[in-house]
């Protein structure tokens, strides 16, 4: 699995934008667009990408852990975690199910 860094997808889109639109230009909207969803999610725990899925933040429970080695217990904080699930037009186009 080939990773998709942020300079890289500045790169991709800019080699393949129809619109000859400079990379400083293609960066900006990339921020824009990031600064939109992370305050979507903040507002909302919810932000919609039409088209592509749905981004959701989530909290989880406090849990005990037991070191299997030092068989230590330790208790794991609550956290947000973030999850995509795809629509079904994406997982056609890319194939997976």
């Amino acid at each position: 699995m080939k990773k998709l860094t942020y300079s890289g997808l500045i790169d991709k889109l800019y080699r393949d934008n129809e619109y000859s639109l400079p990379k400083k230009k293609i960066k900006l909207l990339l921020e824009q667009i990031s600064k939109s969803m992370v305050d979507e999610l903040n507002n909302n725990q919810t932000s919609i990408v039409l088209d592509l899925g749905t981004l959701t933040v989530y909290k989880t429970k406090q849990k005990k852990f037991i070191n299997p080695k030092t068989k230590q217990e330790s208790i794991v904080s609550p956290s947000q975690k973030i999850v995509f699930k795809p629509y079904g037009k994406l997982k056609t186009k890319t194939g997976k199910k």
